[in-house]
Order: C-alpha cells, then structure tokens, then sequence
C-alpha cells in the first residue's frame, strides 16, 4: 500500500524514465503550499477489520488519481503488526492522461494506541504542521457505539450484545467485570460465520478488553479540540446516536454516520475521494453514493444493507430543545424529578413495540428517535405538539436513506435482518437514534443520564 521507497521527485523520476523508455516528457509537480483541503483519514486496522480497513486505504488511493491538486489526501494508518504511521498520497502526471502514484511518509510513530486522546491530538498536531490546509475534513474508521461508554464501565454495546436477554453486564455477578470470570462470556466479537460489521472502538489483539484501547465520547472530543474540521465521517457502526452527536455538536459542522450497523466493507472509498476531495465537498452527493454502491454492487458488499445520515451540528440545539418541551408537555410540572422516575415513567408508559428497534439485541440498544418521541406523544394525548419537533429533526437531517432491510448481529440472537416494529409494513428510519432508559438496566440508565443529550431533554 505504501512505497517508502519512493520519498523523492528525483526518485520517481528516474521512475518515470524507465517506465517511458527514457521519453522527453517530463513530470510536472506542483507546489502548491496551503492547500484548499485536506481528506485526513484515521483508519485503526489494528483489530479484526484490519483486512477491510486495508482495502479502504487502497481504495481511497486509487480515488484520489487526478484529483485538483489544490486538495490533498493525508492517512495515519494504524496496522495490526503495530506499527503506525501518516502519509500523504498524490499522483504526477506525464502526459495527457497517465499518473504516478506517490507517496510521501511524513511520519513514522512508536507502537502506539490509536484509541488515545493524547496520540490522536498528537496525530492531528502532526497534520496541521505538515499539511497546512485552509479546511480538513476527517474519516474515522474502525471499532464506538454511538454513546455506549467503553468497557471498564461493564456497559459497552459490545457486553450488551454478548450478554443476550440479561442485558448488560449490570444485571450480571459483580465478578463477571473481571478477567477470569468474563472469559467464560462470549464478547460479542463477531464469529467466522457471521459478516463482519463495524462498532468505533478497540485497538489491540481480537478479544483484548482492556480500557485503555478503546476511546469515549469526550476522550474522542478531547483528541480532535485542537483541529476544526468541516466535515467528519465516521465509518463505523451506531454513530448516528443523537446523545453521541449532540455531545460532538461544536466540534465539527457536519458529521455522516450511520444510526445502524455498518457493514465490514465499509464506505466506499475509491467512488467517494472525487467528491471529498473537491473543495466544495458535496456531502448529499457523498451519502448518496454510498446507498448507490450499496443498493446495487454486490462484490462491494455481500448484503444490500445500509442507512446513512448526514446531520447538520449546528441545529442540534435546537433538536434536544424540541425534545425537552415535548416531554414537559407529557410529563406536566409535576412530572418525574429524577433519573429513577423517569425511567419508571418511560417503562409503564412508552410501548416499545411501535418503536423501531435498530439492532437484534434483546433488550435493544438503539431505537429510531423519530418513533420514540412519537410513543411519548402517546402518553400525553392528542394536546401533545410534535410540530416544532418535526421541523427541528427536518432541519438535523439533511439526508437520510435506508435500504429495505438492514442486517444486524444480535450477538446470543444470531445474524438477520431488524424485525419491523409492530403495526410497520416496512422499515421507515428517520435517520437517527436513540436510547430507552429501562428499569431493568439501572446502571445503564445511570450512565445514559450522564449524557449531555439526557440532561438537557429531562431536564435532570
């Protein structure tokens, strides 16, 4: 993938001339300085998706053949063997219409953990010195589940998944937090039999489960503070979770993700790059390829299955606001005051049935947000006003699209499509996600009210 070899233009030169048999022709490279953009891509392939993450580099390599040369393409690329490093990737030409890929190594780093604030501000610090740029965007690619916290808490989607009907590992023996008893659980990794999908998370040999390789959502604010990116894609799975978006709102402007999972292969790059890396990005034109590629391209992935949103940070705000004064109306001034009420309140009141559930897990960890504030409406009768609510989730989503079914590994449940929530005839998602607080999970619920989402809405 990459050519340490070649680090110079007299290099690829003398490349050219033998390929040219020593033509006249000669190569033109371009200084251009700042560039307009710059594509930074954070791909951790240090786990089981290292061969699709690998083919993702490849991909977006090959994507970036004559592209403007006012935009640049920059990878860290963290692999398997543990080494990691930064690199940049463009093409001269010679001639009319011929390239050369080149390759230029900025930076060679230690062993190191990807999943770290410290080593992903590092990276980005790393960026904006040696690729000065007047935008980035940026592609987060790997192992997160939306707002799920990383395992030492005992509550991560993965050990919801692996747990089956008991939930999280909440409900379980205090001792099944540790090694030698939680061995005896299956993590949730997926199996051989099963397509691999992608979760934002670990960095370290399959079946590791230690903290320190996995990253929450303010250690993954943390480590991008210092770099203002227009855009960020994440490549991973459950990322379009409302309290994980809402917690990144003043990062960046705007974010694509999926509120489900997203298949091994992940996005596809090589069809993406000429529309990244064009100054003026056209992210509806992004995610629509992306459910192109998945509807109909069956080498690119095995299953048709894929939902992505593109969501607009800045009316975040408004969303939970518009959340927070439909609950006021259910719940009235003497509604629950804390986080045990509330769930109480959610649990005796919401049917989860008419809810579309966005995993196979049982109990489910993602649940369409649009169906779920519509239940609370439920409670409240026919005075309940959803229309400041629909305008706010119309002005977040810029695109939201869906295949018809959308595949999922329900861990103990096994591999299949989402079942359609009741009284449905088909899957209608709106585009994002979010979670039920339930009586049955109390330290799940604990957590999820430390959620900035979950503060704001209930007004805990």
């Amino acid at each position: 993938m990459m050519d340490r070899k070649i680090k110079g233009v007299s290099l690829v030169w003398a490349l050219v001339l033998a390929l040219m048999g020593c033509s006249s022709e000669k190569v033109e490279v371009l200084d251009i300085g700042v560039a307009e953009h710059t594509l930074v891509m954070y791909l951790n392939a240090n786990n089981n998706l290292s061969g699709h993450i690998l083919n993702n580099a490849y991909d977006a390599e090959k994507g970036a053949m004559g592209l403007l040369p006012s935009t640049k393409l920059v990878i860290y690329l963290d692999k398997s063997d543990g080494t990691s490093s930064l690199y940049e990737v463009k093409y001269l030409q010679y001639g009319a219409a011929n390239y050369i890929k080149h390759t230029t190594l900025l930076k060679e780093y230690p062993e190191q953990v990807s999943t770290s604030a410290l080593v992903m501000r590092g990276v980005f610090e790393d960026v904006k010195h040696l690729v000065p740029s007047k935008s980035y965007g940026l592609v987060l690619a790997g192992h997160g589940s939306g707002w799920f916290p990383e395992p030492d808490s005992g509550i991560s989607y993965d050990n919801q998944r692996s747990a089956g009907s008991e939930g999280v590992w909440a409900q379980m023996s205090p001792n099944a937090l540790s090694g030698t008893v939680a061995d005896e659980y299956d993590f949730g990794f997926l199996t051989a039999e099963n397509p691999l999908t992608r979760a934002m998370g670990y960095d370290g040999p399959l079946g590791t489960k230690d903290p320190e390789h996995y990253i929450s959502t303010s250690e993954l604010i943390l480590g991008m503070s210092h770099m203002k990116f227009d855009y960020i894609i994440f490549d991973a799975c459950f990322m379009a979770s409302v309290e994980f978006l809402y917690e990144l709102r003043n990062v960046t402007d705007y974010v694509i993700a999926s509120p489900v999972e997203v298949m091994g292969p992940g996005l596809p790059y090589k069809d993406l790059m000429p529309l990244l890396m064009a100054p003026e990005h056209n992210l509806e034109a992004v995610c629509e390829k992306i459910m192109e590629v998945y509807r109909n391209d069956r080498q690119f992935s095995a299953y048709a299955s894929s939902a992505i949103s593109l969501i607009d940070c800045s009316k975040l705000e408004a969303l939970a606001e518009s959340v927070a004064a439909v609950w006021q109306q259910v719940v009235g001034t003497d509604g629950p005051k804390n986080q045990e009420d509330v769930v109480k309140f959610v649990a005796d009141g919401v049917d989860e049935t008419k809810i579309q559930v966005l995993d196979r897990m049982q109990p489910s960890g993602f649940y369409d947000l649009r169906d779920y504030v519509e239940q609370l409406a439920v409670i409240g009768g026919a005075g309940v006003d959803l229309s400041d609510f629909y305008v706010a989730l119309e002005d977040v989503l810029v695109y939201a699209d869906h295949t018809e079914e959308i595949q999922s590994n329900g861990g103990n449940y096994g591999w299949g499509a989402i079942p359609v929530k009741a009284g449905g005839e088909e899957l209608d998602l709106c585009g994002l996600s979010c979670y039920l607080p339930r009586t049955t999970a109390p330290i799940t619920a604990s957590w999820y009210f430390k959620t900035p989402w979950a503060r704001s809405v209930y007004g805990l």
